[in-house]
């Protein structure tokens, strides 16, 4: 969009805030396959915000810590639960078995309460295993997959969103390299637009203030 701008010396700071896409690039991509109202039915909630947490400590767990924490916020009220970014298929706590412990952990709940939720597993990894990878999570029970767009690249959110049948969660980490500078860089928001062309159902924002004071833009 900005092409070489950023990389010319004669400007000493540059911020690109706001772009406004042509309709011919728009239709070129279809967007999320799931929006606000597809998980409000899928959950059965629709008179409230939707409120998800993050499984922590970041890392660490074992399938077991990792399904435990899941199910004790799920019981506490909470409609999402996900994966950190940093979490993906370490060997303390694989893709795969972390998914069956918190899915059946989920289940539990469900089945003693009537409450259900989302849980977001981390799926990223190259270019060239990710939807093989995404796609063994639905196999195996993942009603919502997670990529950190900004190392996957957004043609690797493209590919999940034209295959994957679950909703996709979007972190946004390493967002601050391009955003934190308020005259220099990219803003959030052209982040979020980009996300939202290219099929991503739930991106992260996230708090209103960031943990240095600066309000998230």
């Amino acid at each position: 969009m900005a092409g070489n701008l950023f990389g010319l010396g004669d400007l000493k700071k540059v911020r690109l805030q706001d772009v406004i896409f042509p309709e011919s690039l728009l239709s070129a991509h279809s967007g999320p396959r799931f929006g606000i109202e597809d998980a409000r039915k899928i959950l059965g909630v629709y008179d409230r915000p939707l409120i998800g947490t993050i499984v922590k400590p970041k890392v660490g767990l074992d399938r077991e810590g990792t399904a435990a924490v899941a199910a004790a916020a799920v019981r506490g009220g909470l409609d999402l639960v996900k994966d950190d970014e940093t979490l993906t298929d370490q060997s303390f706590c694989p893709l795969i078995s972390r998914l069956e412990a918190v899915m059946a952990a989920l289940g539990k709940v469900e089945k003693e309460t009537g409450k259900k939720a989302f849980y977001a597993v981390n799926v990223t990894v190259g270019p060239d295993k990710i939807l093989e990878r995404a796609e063994r999570a639905v196999d195996h029970g993942a009603n919502m997959v997670m990529i950190d767009v900004l190392t996957t690249g957004f043609s690797a959110l493209v590919d999940l969103s034209r295959h994957i049948r679950v909703p996709i969660q979007v972190h946004r980490t390493m967002h601050g390299a391009f955003t934190r500078d308020k005259s220099h860089g990219i803003s959030m928001l052209i982040i979020s637009k980009l996300v939202r062309m290219t099929g991503g159902h739930q991106p992260a924002h996230g708090k209103l203030h960031g943990q240095d004071g600066a309000r998230n833009r």
